[in-house]
């Protein structure tokens, strides 16, 4: 939706990290309160029950915006387009440009070292750095508002980093920078060194950086018509992937579970500089901030 109403732009960036930022902020709370909701109330039933209204909420929201979708084409002719445009084309998938394989390894390994290590971090900091996890008020539960600086980190800045990607570009060498951020961090915790809400706070810079470079790209190296299709790859590859990967992280202990997150990271940090590489030997439709390039580029590269 929102590639189809910025990508022949310049504020998708900044437009995606609105809408990650809002995400985020529902990641925060939910990381925040559920427990403390499911305790005042008696139960998680009426936690499963808020859950339910928040999803009936989105539906009704998808609903509005459609129809604000349909009836804008008549004050935005020039947004009208073609039918076949952000159809599913399951026959284009071989024929993505490698800068989508590279981003969707990237996405995978980097999320992959992420989100399970959100996952965990509540159990880990309890049990690693003995953090009392047990207060009566939520608010004062230091295992909670440390697992949640993460997600909080990102809901701040991630609409700021988007609008900065959107004015220099350079989103490849943003998610090189994201990724040698994280790397320590994991190390970090794998040795259990102390003051352990430092390398938190650099994961969640990290987590604000990666996905304001890294998703806003896709539109960038894909045809139009087929930019649906591509987030559904990219999406299904990242899912996919974090099912293995979360089932690996509780089979092992801690250390042995950082280091596979460090593994992870590494691995995203590579296929960043890849992308780097193979972005510049086809035009550098990722690098440059001069969108009359950017189009040249796509243009005789066939992504237009």
């Amino acid at each position: 939706m929102i590639s189809r109403w910025f990508a022949g732009g310049t504020e998708l960036a900044f437009a995606m990290g609105l809408v990650l930022s809002i995400s985020r902020l529902g990641d925060f709370l939910a990381l925040l309160v559920t427990s403390a909701i499911g305790t005042a109330l008696g139960g998680f039933t009426w936690v499963l029950w808020i859950g339910t209204f928040l999803v009936f909420l989105s539906l009704i929201s998808v609903v509005v915006y459609s129809i604000m979708d349909k009836s804008s084409e008549k004050y935005f002719p020039h947004r009208v387009v073609d039918p076949e445009e952000n159809q599913l084309n399951f026959r284009a998938i071989p024929k993505f440009d490698p800068r989508f394989w590279l981003i969707a390894i990237t996405c995978l390994s980097y999320y992959g070292g992420i989100f399970p290590f959100i996952s965990i971090l509540n159990h880990f900091l309890t049990d690693v750095y003995h953090m009392d996890n047990t207060p009566v008020n939520w608010y004062e539960n230091e295992v909670t508002w440390y697992s949640s600086v993460v997600t909080l980190a990102s809901m701040v800045l991630s609409p700021f980093l988007g609008k900065f990607l959107d004015k220099v570009a350079r989103r490849p060498y943003f998610v090189i920078l994201g990724s040698m951020i994280v790397v320590p961090c994991h190390i970090w915790m794998a040795l259990r060194l102390p003051y352990p809400l430092i390398p938190i706070v650099l994961i969640g810079l990290s987590f604000s950086l990666v996905p304001s470079a890294l998703w806003p790209s896709v539109p960038l190296v894909i045809r139009p018509r087929e930019v649906a299709t591509a987030f559904g790859v990219m999406a299904a590859i990242q899912n996919s992937g974090l099912a293995i990967i979360n089932v690996i992280s509780g089979e092992f202990n801690y250390t042995t579970v950082m280091w596979f997150f460090v593994g992870m990271d590494i691995v995203g940090l590579l296929s960043a500089i890849a992308l780097v590489i193979v972005d510049k030997a086809k035009g550098s439709i990722l690098i440059s901030p001069d969108r009359k390039l950017i189009d040249a580029a796509r243009e005789a590269q066939g992504i237009n």
